[in-house]
């Protein structure tokens, strides 16, 4: 029995003309004469379309697909990986100037990889640099641009290379110098040290957590929140994450926690309820850098390896929960994870001393 050819192709809706003078790109399905359209989600300007369209499309993979998806990005807020794509998309262009869809094959992603190697890049940012690249040409494979033939990722074809899983966890036995470490009460330094405490006690919560917390979040014997870096993308099925209080945790909100005048207000004096999130989100970052100045400093006068960040805490919390015996599962879903494999990535590598002690199994008769 014969079936009638499927045509498949991404046109440009001109009947939804939008105010900024966008329009709608949709995927057309034509089957014995009959064509339906789907949206897949991207809008172009006419001159956009007509180069997309054009037999000399060059160098245009940076001004139409990744801009429009930075453009994405940024009107959803999520400045920080709009900003990680704008420099992976400058050192793509650093590479090769003028690129095609079609020119991204696996010898191309080779001579890529080769060249930020050789220019310095670490094997790490080589892989996030190439990841961001991949999700733009899944955009475009999905939407019709790139035939499926022509992917140049998955097995036989280009494998992104990962970094090695470098230490990011204290033992419990620094993390005792860190509680015991003396400060002068009400100094930057005495405060970048509870809320580091306060990051690794809660679940490893973030420092945007922390400063979006308010005091609806807050009971008697828990503090519970969702991460504002997966609020968005898990709507459908939100994650709330749970914090048991404790005495440290306690002293905390008492010595650092505002009045309590509503229970819509924020805990800690971070940020203001008026502010804009433009303004909310550079008083973040300040927060941060300080916190991390301070405790990298009190992580020097430690001698400790590694460089004390509140990223530290978080995986800290992950990795000393499960070493003490907590399934993974459990960590998972203290930490806000959608995903075990995600929480896998968090733990560094086993201490001596523990390895010496699970080994003495091995002739334990």
């Amino acid at each position: 029995m014969k079936h009638g050819k499927v045509n498949i192709a991404v046109v440009v809706d001109n009947r939804r003309r939008k105010n900024d003078e966008r329009l709608p790109l949709k995927l057309r399905i034509t089957y014995k004469g009959e064509r339906r359209y789907y949206s897949i989600g991207y809008d172009v300007t006419e001159e956009e379309w007509d180069i997309l369209n054009s037999v000399n499309a060059k160098g245009k993979l940076r001004d139409i697909t990744f801009d429009a998806y930075v453009k994405e990005l940024k009107e959803n807020r999520q400045y920080n990986t709009a900003a990680s794509y704008v420099t992976a998309c400058n050192a793509l262009h650093r590479f090769k100037s003028t690129i095609k869809f079609e020119d991204i094959t696996k010898e191309f992603l080779q001579k890529f990889e080769n060249w930020m190697i050789a220019n310095d890049y670490s094997i790490t940012t080589v892989g996030i640099y190439i990841r961001t690249l991949r999700a733009i040409i899944n955009l475009a494979k999905d939407s019709g641009m790139i035939k499926p033939e022509l992917y140049p990722f998955g097995r036989r074809k280009y494998v992104i290379p990962t970094g090695k899983n470098v230490k990011k966890s204290l033992s419990k036995e620094e993390i005792k110098h860190v509680f015991n470490y003396e400060t002068i009460e009400g100094t930057s330094m005495d405060k970048a040290k509870d809320f580091w405490i306060f990051s690794y006690l809660c679940n490893g919560i973030n420092m945007m957590d922390i400063a979006k917390l308010k005091w609806k979040n807050v009971d008697n014997t828990t503090i519970s929140f969702q991460r504002q870096k997966t609020i968005r993308t898990t709507r459908g099925n939100p994650i709330n994450i749970t914090v048991i209080r404790n005495a440290p945790i306690n002293r905390i909100l008492t010595k650092w926690g505002k009045e309590v005048v509503s229970k819509e207000h924020y805990i800690f004096d971070v940020i203001d309820e008026g502010d804009s999130y433009e303004l909310a989100r550079k008083k973040i970052q300040q927060f941060t850098k300080v916190t991390n100045k301070w405790m990298k400093r009190m992580g020097e006068e430690l001698g400790f390896e590694i460089s004390l960040t509140t990223y530290v805490a978080r995986h800290s919390f992950a990795t000393i929960l499960v070493r003490s015996g907590a399934p993974l599962a459990f960590a998972s879903q203290s930490l806000g994870h959608t995903s075990i494999l995600t929480t896998q990535k968090y733990f560094a590598g086993f201490e001596l001393a523990a390895q010496a002690e699970y080994t003495k199994a091995l002739i334990d008769f």
